[in-house]
């Protein structure tokens, strides 16, 4: 009782066999929550997404871009956040997990920006690089930093 059976000597397990196909029924579910799908209502997968900018709010007043720039964010098949707001680009691989956004070195190339242009890529780099919070419903993503909020619509 409690035994493990024995097949040509040696012990097959029924407990180990049990054991495999819990660990394997974990699995699934495990792996499946690395696919961009946000918990609290958000939908879908940000992968192979691109956005532009709608508005954007900081401290809780419309923050004006620099004329005729927009915030781009592009989330790429293979795990990247490629990211321009009007002058250099930016990229990193992202990890977009319960709900936030979690960048691994971002990477900015260094064009020669008036000092609007420079100081709206070095707040957006901010706000990407602070984990910020993200939320898509339907075609609108909206990115929630501490003192910013960026609404974007797929393009």
């Amino acid at each position: 009782r409690g035994q493990p059976a024995r097949a040509g000597g040696r012990r097959t397990g029924v407990k180990m066999r049990t054991m495999a196909v819990i660990v394997a029924g974990l699995a699934l579910p495990v792996t499946a929550c690395g696919d961009g799908t946000a918990p609290g209502g958000a939908a879908g997968s940000l992968k192979g997404r691109s956005f532009l900018s709608t508005s954007v709010t900081e401290d809780g007043k419309p923050r004006q871009l620099v004329t005729k720039t927009r915030i781009r964010l592009q989330f790429t098949d293979d795990g990247r956040l490629l990211a321009d707001a009007g002058c250099n680009s930016m990229q990193a691989p992202v990890s977009t997990g319960d709900g936030r956004l979690e960048l691994e070195d971002l990477a900015v190339t260094e064009m020669g920006c008036d000092a609007p242009r420079h100081a709206q890529d070095r707040w957006l780099a901010g706000v990407l690089s602070s984990k910020p919070a993200w939320r898509l419903e339907s075609d609108r993503l909206t990115i929630t930093a501490a003192n910013a909020i960026l609404v974007l619509h797929s393009s």
